[in-house]
């Protein structure tokens, strides 16, 4: 349960396996693996970047087959050149999904009576960002990424009785933090 499945890819062009990524820079595209990279825009273009995905899953038991499937939006950012060699970008992006229904059998402590239970889960945690990009002098670049993850976990409990009386138990949890995320440095080299 927890904060739910944990979003390790990055929706972009630059994104490769674990987590690491190219870091050359762009006129065209957002590369927010590297923020260093926003030295490079180029003045008077705004960038938007909208990305969705999803994913596709079949549980299979002994009696059921059962599809599922998410899709929904995974980043949404904006980059503007502020200054010369000077970029920003900020946005938002989802960094985990919790959605689950299991289905049970529960015993009473104590006694012999069978319960069923019903747990429902729904929430996750989005990552709010800000990006900023330098171009010092011809071999220098530097970057800095400050995020804010915030979001909420929502499980339902239900424990159905044979008699007319059900039990809801609901649980609400909110998630906040700040934190650096990341700050690059690129040197290039001259040819």
């Amino acid at each position: 349960y927890g904060i739910g499945d944990v979003e390790l890819r990055d929706y972009n062009g630059y994104g490769g396996m674990g987590g690491l990524g190219v870091a050359m820079p762009s006129i065209n595209t957002l590369n927010d693996i590297n923020p260093a990279s926003y030295g490079y825009f180029t003045r008077n273009r705004l960038m938007m970047e909208l990305s969705m995905g999803g994913k596709s899953v079949q549980y299979i038991t002994a009696n059921q087959n059962i599809p599922a499937g998410d899709f929904t939006m995974q980043k949404a950012a904006m980059g503007i050149n502020l200054f010369k060699n000077w970029g920003t970008s900020f946005g938002i992006k989802r960094y985990s999904n919790i959605d689950y229904l299991t289905i049970g059998d529960r015993y009473l402590l104590g006694t012999e009576s069978k319960l069923t239970s019903k747990i429902e889960g729904h929430g996750g945690l989005y990552n709010f960002y800000f990006s900023n990009g330098f171009k010092i002098g011809r071999h220098l670049n530097v970057g800095l990424t400050i995020g804010y993850l915030s979001g909420s976990s929502n499980r339902t409990e239900e424990v159905l009785n044979s008699s007319t009386t059900d039990v809801k138990i609901k649980k609400n949890v909110f998630y906040r933090s700040a934190k650096m995320q990341r700050i690059v440095m690129k040197i290039n080299r001259a040819a």
